[in-house]
């Protein structure tokens, strides 16, 4: 959990800081190989047949894709939904990982998916995401292999069994750090609109910012694996807010 955790808000910080410095986008039109959906949500879910747009944004690889609902089902276990980018011989492309969909995923598109189908109708445009890391170099590698040798792309659904939840009344130092969280988003959200307004006073702010984000790495570092799932969904409520906040700049 602390490692899934760690790696959702790394992400989010790299997104932060590099945000001001300009996105660099970047396009690959893809096919989905199948209408079906492999694993947990077969039969409930199906991929709309069409073409996709692979994005680089940043340091992430970023496929939208649509589903549309055909079976209803009303609970479910926690799960995510996963892409991978085929070749001309239908095989998965060396060089490049899973482009991922779950409730760590800094996203509100499996609470989405989850209403439509408990209702058993809607489509739902899902974000699936392939973190290429820091490097600039595996970023044009990346790229340059899916530009090159991705035809299409298969859609997997697995249950999730490595995330450990808690359904008591929950732990103080958890809503703790949840708190300090969302009071570091909230800053980084004005600093960020002070940096894209040219304010220089941003330059200042900035080393402030970056101390908390290491104060609250150590944090999460630090935390018990007994968070509840209040404290999850707030937790990603938060991932979302500054997601939002940094695509909209």
């Amino acid at each position: 959990m602390k490692r899934l955790i760690k790696f959702s808000v790394l992400v989010v910080l790299i997104t932060t800081i590099c945000i001001s410095c300009g996105s660099k986008i970047t396009e690959v039109t893809v096919k989905n190989k199948s209408t079906d959906i492999n694993g947990y949500l077969n039969g409930y879910l199906e991929v709309v047949d069409g073409s996709y747009k692979i994005s680089m944004v940043e340091n992430n690889l970023i496929l939208n894709v649509k589903l549309k609902v055909v079976k209803q089902l009303e609970e479910s276990e926690l799960y995510e939904i996963s892409a991978e980018l085929l070749d001309e011989s239908d095989m998965p492309l060396s060089g490049l990982g899973t482009f991922l969909a779950s409730y760590m995923n800094f996203s509100d598109d499996i609470d989405k998916i989850n209403d439509a189908l408990k209702e058993g109708t809607g489509e739902i445009t899902v974000k699936l995401i392939y973190s290429v890391g820091e490097d600039n170099s595996k970023e044009s590698e990346a790229l340059k292999i899916a530009s090159e040798k991705a035809k299409s792309f298969s859609i997997n659904s697995k249950i999730k069994d490595d995330v450990t939840i808690s359904e008591n009344n929950g732990n103080k130092n958890w809503e703790k750090i949840l708190t300090d969280y969302e009071s570091y988003t909230n800053q980084c959200i004005k600093l960020l609109k002070k940096a894209n307004s040219g304010d220089v006073s941003a330059m200042t702010e900035y080393l402030e910012v970056l101390q908390k984000a290491q104060d609250i790495q150590e944090s999460f570092l630090e935390a018990e694996d007994d968070i509840t799932t209040a404290q999850m969904e707030r937790f990603v409520k938060i991932q979302k807010k500054l997601i939002d906040a940094t695509s909209d700049m």
